[in-house]
Order: structure tokens, then sequence, then C-alpha cells
């Protein structure tokens, strides 16, 4: 056997195709491997990171392989997506009964070509070089009564901010060891890498801020001083993703740094320049980790969206459609009980709004410190003073009644509404109202009110939440899942789902995880919702009859309407059995 030894580096969408490249190989002592996970467009940031001289060749899936192949200095090998891949894909489209499409670079169209062929399918099949093709394509679908894309992993999030489904086409493993058997004859291979550019260098690099030049995915230029290299690139790209037209403008919290990324673009002879300048602020006032979060309209996709689209918020029922609120410039409150998908509602609208061009900032309420709090009402670098911007108060339970307030008159005297896009989310448990300075600030404000109806009260919707999740869990855990029998379905309609859309999800990707043919059957959904049944409490609540997740007045105020009603509404007898003279009771039942 030949002694050549080959160093790898693996790109891998997620952790099942990173442990397969490993797995296999160690069969191999002639290869030398080490694989990462990175989507479509981490992966361009995460070669840059690497010297590229300690490998021979990249392997890579699909777009990703696409896409590296424009900027790698050595050979990148493609993982082929075999027929078997794309055909289950296409078995679980049809489970929609909708019509649907395969859209994706030609590594993935050249197979549905033939299996069109081979198969005499009625299948649409359209071939894209860029992001600009996918857009365009997935747009024309959408017109044309399209309602389902099957892809790679590249273009699934503007898939999604389209408003359709998305399928992705998962790699098994004999797909990846095929592709590893065909590397064993090659021998190493260094290509040059690029000459670097360096005519801005003297015009930069003296200016105050650091700024990137980037063409084609490759920086040209760089004057970074105040952050580390990897960080800048990543930012940069960051923006240039986010960037709708010819002007972007991002904010992240990094530590005690306000970080503001600008992107602008210009192009000459028909080639488009980015220039991408970062510029950084310390603040006056450390935060908290996870208090506030900056996010651009592909993260806020990737992080909330996932298992979300249009077609399923729209199945709620709203005083307003879904298009008039996202075209509205109003404050929103989301109301419902715990894990009712209050938060990929927000971020949904969010992606479709004329505000996606700028930051998504969650101020996340329940871990708001003191000082932090201090902060976001008076300090001039407060998301309250951004313009532009999608902002998200998430938790308004969390807050006493004197901060809900100050918040309320914070928001309303800054004119933060007519600036911004506003979000309110507030959760309660089952049977519990909305308290009345919530309802105060619906009024004051002129919110848009949603209530996010309990899944148990929209069963409806549970086969097409099933298909949604197996078509991303197919991708995360290797799988070919085309869907549930129908006794299995049965059963997870007849359940409860106390916990909503965050107990769905964790059992769907239970059975998911532990399934080993196309359909997940009813023997394993029963078994799954049994234990469930022994392992999950309604949250927050410990068995009281009173919901502990808020103030001790709102407490109180429940404790005293709740004896009172048990004395026929004699407030004489529920003063003395309580302890308090009648003026108090008085003031609890009228919240004064």
């Amino acid at each position: 056997m030949n002694n050549i030894s080959f160093r790898i580096l693996g790109i891998a969408p997620n952790e099942a195709v990173q442990k397969h490249f490993y797995t296999i190989a160690e069969k191999y002592t002639e290869i030398q491997m080490d694989a990462y996970i990175s989507n479509s467009f981490q992966s361009i940031e995460l070669l840059k990171s690497k010297d590229q001289e300690n490998y021979d060749l990249i392997i890579a899936r699909g777009e990703t392989a696409s896409m590296i192949k424009k900027i790698a200095a050595i050979p990148v090998i493609e993982i082929p997506f075999s027929q078997d891949s794309i055909l289950h894909s296409i078995k679980l489209a049809e489970t929609f009964h909708e019509k649907y499409a395969v859209v994706g670079f030609p590594s993935v169209t050249s197979t549905a070509y033939r299996l069109r062929e081979l198969l005499s399918l009625e299948l649409a099949v359209y071939t894209i070089h860029s992001i600009d093709d996918a857009s365009h394509i997935i747009n024309q679908l959408k017109q044309s009564g399209y309602s389902i894309i099957i892809s790679g992993l590249y273009i699934d999030y503007l898939i999604i901010q389209h408003g359709l489904k998305h399928i992705g086409i998962s790699s098994n493993y004999y797909d990846i060891e095929a592709m590893f058997k065909l590397l064993l004859p090659m021998i190493r291979f260094y290509v040059s890498q690029n000459q670097q550019y360096h005519f801005l260098s003297d015009i930069f690099r003296y200016m105050d801020n650091s700024v990137l030049v980037i063409h084609n995915g490759e920086v040209l230029f760089s004057s970074i001083k105040l952050l580390d290299e990897q960080t800048a690139v990543s930012l940069a790209f960051k923006a240039i993703q986010a960037q709708d037209g010819n002007h972007c403008v991002m904010e992240k919290i990094s530590h005690d740094t306000l970080i503001r990324t600008t992107c602008s673009s210009y192009t000459q002879n028909g080639e488009t320049y980015y220039t991408v300048t970062i510029v950084t602020q310390k603040l006056k006032l450390s935060l908290q980790k996870n208090e506030l979060l900056y996010y651009s309209c592909a993260e806020a996709t990737t992080l909330y969206l996932k298992h979300f689209n249009e077609v399923f918020f729209s199945s709620y029922q709203f005083s307003m459609s879904l298009p008039q609120i996202i075209a509205s410039n109003r404050p929103v409150l989301l109301f419902g009980e715990h894990g009712t998908g209050k938060e990929q509602l927000a971020a949904y609208i969010y992606t479709q709004s004329q505000f996606k061009s700028h930051s998504y900032i969650v101020i996340d309420l329940k871990v708001l410190s003191d000082r932090s709090w201090s902060f976001l009402l008076t300090n001039t670098n407060s998301p309250l003073t951004s313009n532009n911007c999608t902002l998200f108060f998430r938790g308004l339970e969390e807050l006493s009644a004197s901060r809900l307030e100050h918040l309320l008159y914070a928001v309303r005297d800054s004119s933060l509404c007519t600036r911004n896009r506003v979000f309110f989310s507030f959760s309660y448990n089952r049977g519990r109202n909305i308290p009345n300075n919530v309802l105060r600030l619906q009024n004051l404000l002129d919110c848009i009110s949603i209530n996010l109806v309990p899944l148990r009260e929209r069963v409806d919707s549970i086969p097409m939440l099933v298909k949604l999740y197996i078509s991303t869990l197919n991708i995360e855990y290797c799988k070919q899942i085309i869907g549930l029998s129908p006794e299995a379905m049965e059963l997870l309609k007849a359940y409860p789902w106390e916990q909503n859309l965050v107990q769905f999800k964790r059992v769907l990707s239970q059975l998911a995880e532990a399934c080993s043919s196309a359909y997940i059957n009813a023997e394993s959904v029963s078994r799954t919702l049994k234990n469930e049944r022994y392992t999950s409490a309604p949250p927050d609540t410990c068995g009281l009859p009173f919901d502990l997740n808020r103030t001790l007045y709102e407490i109180e105020v429940d404790i005293a309407k709740t004896v009172v009603a048990g004395l026929g509404g004699n407030q004489t007898k529920a003063a003395k059995q309580l302890g308090i003279c009648r003026t108090t009771l008085w003031k609890l039942l009228n919240n004064q």
C-alpha cells in the first residue's frame, strides 16, 4: 500500500457528518483528518482562519464545496448527493401534498435530473450558481404556487425568509465512505496561494477606524487594529450577508464593547467591492452575558426559524393578517403560555420587515441585573437610543409593577416605537389572566395584540409541525425519515403538551434520533410519551394552585381574590381571615 499521507481538512454541516468523517478516516492509515462543523457562510471564515499549507485537500458537502472552491488554495473534493438521499427528500415532500421543487447547485440538480428521467417523475428542478440566482428562482416559485423547496443547507434561510417550507438533503454514511475511497489514489498536491493585493495599504494604514476591503469573498485589504483579525472578518462577512441595497449598519455587544459595523458596496467594471468599517466603543457599564443580544437577519433566521415558516404562523388566528402585521410599524404585544412560539413569531416578522437590514436586539428581562437595568434606561449606548432596529423585550412577566411602569414611560417618552419596530412578550401559565399593568402598556403604546394559543388547542397543526421538524432533524441526525405511522400521529395529537412547542420539539428530537427506519412507529411514540408524563411537569407551578412566576404583589392579589370568592364576597370576613384591614384588602382587590 502507498505510504503517502493525506492531510485533510473536513467541513461538516453538523455533528453527525463530522463523526462520519472521523470514523471513516480511522480506517485508513494514509489519512490525517481535521473536521470542523460549519455552515456554508461560516466555512469561508473557517477557511481563512486556517493555514491551508497544513493540508493537502479539503472535503465538504454540496453548496459549501461550491463556495469554498472559489477561495481555496488547495483542491476541494465535493461529497456527492446520492440518488437515494435526494429520493428520500422527494418522498418526504410528497407527504405534504403540496407543490414542491428541487433547487440547488449542479451537485444537487444533476442527480435530480437523472432521477426525474429514470423514474419519469413530474419534478421541477432549478439549477443555481449564486445567492442572487436562488433568491430570484425562489420568488418565482412562490409566485407560481410552490410551497416546498428541496435543497441543501446553503439556501435554507432564503427559503424560510420567503415563507416556504424547506426540506434538506442529508448525506448518509455510505455516500461519505464512497467519496473517501476515491481520495486514496490521489497524490499530495499544493496550489500556490492567491496573490495578495497591497494597492490600498498606504491609503488606509493610518486611519482611525478598522477597515476591510472585500471582493469575491477575499479580503483585499485590512487595517484592523483594535479587534483580532478573525473576529473582524467574521463581523464583515455577516454585514455583507445582511446587506439590503448598498448600505448596512449592524451593532453588537461584545463584553464591555459596542461594535458598530458599517458595510457599503460599489461596482466597478462589473465587479462588486465591499468596504466594511468597524468602529469599537467602550461601554461605561458592562453587561451580563445574554442580557442584550444583537443579531443580523441571517443570524435571527438560523437561530429562531429553523423549524418555522409563514405557513405555520398563518395557521394562527390573528386580528390582522400576517402580511398586515409585517407591514405595520406599530409595536406588538405577544402573549400566551410558555413555549407557544412568541420568540419565533417576533423573529419571523423582523426577517420580513423593512428593518431586516439592521440589528435585531433581544432584551432578556428575566436575567437583567440592576446595573443593566440602569444601563437600559439611562445610558447613551442603550438599545433605547437605536434607530431603524428591531427590539424584542422578552419576558414582561419577569418585571415588578414599578419596573414595568418605568419601562413603559421610557419607551413612550423616547419615541422608541416611532424610530424602531418594538416587540414585547408576556408568558403566563394555564388559567392565568393578563395583569392590568400589561394591558395598560398595550393601550398606551397602541400595540398590536397577538395571542398565541397553546398546542393542545390547535392539534390540527401537529401533522404539519411533524413534517417541518423531521425535515431539519433528518439533517441534524443524518437520517432519512419520511414521517410517522397513522397510529403514531394520533398519539401525538392526543397528548396534552403542557410545555407546548418546546416540549413538542424535544419529543420529536428523541424520536428521530432513535428511529432506524423510514417511519416512526406508534410503539416508539407511546414509550417516549409515557416517559414524558413521568419526567415533565408544567413550568414554574411546582404543584401549587398559584403561578409563582410573578411578583409578590401579584400573588397577594390572587390570594385575596380567592379568599373573598370563597367567602361569598364578604370582604369583612376575608380581611379578618387574611389578617389585614379592609382598606388594605380593598387596595389589593382594586390593584392600588
